[in-house]
């Protein structure tokens, strides 16, 4: 609104109308007067005083009519911005609430994020740590191939090395087979030589045979019996692997080849317990100590002669008294030579000389027929393992034991046979009870103590192996 003074001296200039809608062109103008018009118009009126100069009263209430219905036009027109308003605010709050519920979302997704880096920090630490042990496996394997090529460049070589020796070997044993096929004995060598004993199973007379200069001197064909009793070897080498020497160069001289066993049916194949058993058998069991001392195989049976025999029990048998050494050898000379002659004769050979002609006084057949009953006895073949002693061919459908597994004290199977200097087998316990008792043999009354008293270890599992099978 204009002031009076103002409204007065416009009224010259030109109607109070047109003055008033000059100054109330603009209606931002007139929004930003609005407020303070009242309370300035009031305070002027108070300390104004009457104008006689004021124009009439009519065209006041024209101006405030006119006043009236722009102020009303503006108070509906602001009535309306403010209700624009209003609904913007309610919109801009809405938008904030979807503008917050985002924000949480968001700050939702954002920790989830954070979780998922830090467990994938986490991870990747892991993969980190379980990557340097893997490169430290690495580096380990590339070590252990470099010490591999190393070691594998090592047994290449030692491959190599053996090729060379077996060459050498194979080149020497040829020429040991073309020494023994076209030469004597005589004419082995050292090495020759050391081929033989190992493929005998002799290689212990090696040193011996060096230090007496037989294989330097090539005198390898000389030895025999006496050659051991002279160089004093008997102590040494038992009487069987001396045996078994022999055989295998007199075989060599007669046959100019090495004796294989596995082609050999005869009782030259037995073993040692095989003797044995053989030597119970022909009832005989008084002497198989001084057998199993000796290492009497079926080679050193089918080579050794009856004075080295006798001599060599007679030695080990410790007697001193001269009708116990005269009956021992009476025993051997007249009962046990007579059998091994007789086991001879059944091979068709009575002594090695005889192998320059083979079998020829029997059939092969019919040897290995014969062989075999002696070994099977009617029976079990003649092992520890299995052999039947029983005498007679219904023996085993008896059921009284064999007389030989009977202790002659107690008449009854014996668990731990033992032999005395008499000759006879016995019980331990029952032949130790009657040593304490009378001191003397059970069967000659000869004096006999408990250190004259020798266990029977091969009878001993013949009748073990005789419980098992009537088991």
């Amino acid at each position: 609104p204009l002031r009076r003074g103002e409204r007065d001296s416009a009224a010259g200039q030109g109607s109070v109308q047109d003055q008033v809608r000059g100054h109330l062109s603009a209606d931002e103008r007139f929004r930003e007067r609005i407020g303070g018009h009242r309370n300035r118009h009031s305070s002027r009126r108070e300390h104004e005083e009457p104008d006689s100069s004021r124009g009439s009263g009519k065209s006041d209430l024209i101006c405030i009519s006119r006043r009236l219905a722009e102020l009303k036009s503006a108070g509906e027109a602001a009535h309306t911005r403010f209700r624009d308003l209003s609904v913007h605010l309610r919109k801009i709050r809405s938008g904030l609430k979807v503008i917050n519920g985002d924000k949480k979302a968001v700050e939702k997704s954002i920790s989830d994020q954070k979780k998922i880096i830090l467990d994938a920090q986490r991870r990747l630490r892991k993969f980190e740590s379980q990557l340097a042990k893997k490169l430290s496996e690495k580096e380990k394997w590339i070590l252990r191939e470099k010490m591999s090529l190393g070691r594998l460049g090592e047994i290449q070589e030692e491959i190599k090395s053996i090729q060379e020796e077996d060459d050498s070997l194979t080149h020497r044993w040829d020429e040991y087979q073309l020494k023994i096929r076209t030469k004597d004995l005589d004419s082995l060598n050292y090495w020759d030589v050391e081929i033989l004993l190992s493929e005998t199973g002799l290689h212990s007379f090696l040193p011996r045979l060096t230090e007496c200069g037989v294989i330097t001197n090539n005198q390898l064909g000389m030895i025999d019996d006496k050659f051991f009793r002279d160089m004093k070897m008997t102590k040494d080498f038992s009487l069987g692997e001396r045996q078994r020497l022999l055989f295998h160069l007199k075989y060599i001289k007669e046959k100019h080849k090495m004796y294989d066993p596995s082609l050999d049916s005869t009782f030259r194949a037995w073993s040692v317990n095989d003797v044995l058993c053989w030597l119970i058998k022909v009832n005989r069991p008084d002497i198989t100590n001084y057998f199993e001392k000796m290492k009497i195989c079926g080679i050193a049976l089918s080579n050794v002669t009856q004075e080295t025999l006798v001599s060599e029990i007679l030695e080990i048998s410790h007697e001193e008294e001269f009708a116990k050494r005269r009956d021992l050898r009476i025993s051997i000379e007249d009962g046990l030579w007579a059998k091994i002659v007789n086991l001879r004769e059944v091979n068709g050979y009575n002594s090695v000389q005889d192998l320059k002609n083979g079998n020829s006084s029997k059939d092969v057949e019919q040897l290995n027929q014969e062989v075999a009953s002696l070994r099977m006895h009617e029976g079990p073949p003649l092992t520890p393992g299995g052999v039947s002693l029983a005498e007679g061919e219904n023996s085993d459908e008896k059921d009284d034991p064999p007389q030989q597994f009977l202790c002659p004290i107690t008449q009854e199977l014996m668990e731990d046979p033992v032999t005395c200097k008499d000759g006879s087998t016995y019980e331990r316990t029952a032949v130790e009870e009657w040593i304490d008792r009378h001191g003397t043999s059970p069967l000659t009354r000869e004096p006999l103590s408990k250190a004259e008293v020798f266990p029977n270890r091969a009878l001993k599992e013949i009748i073990q192996a005789y419980r098992e099978k009537k088991k």
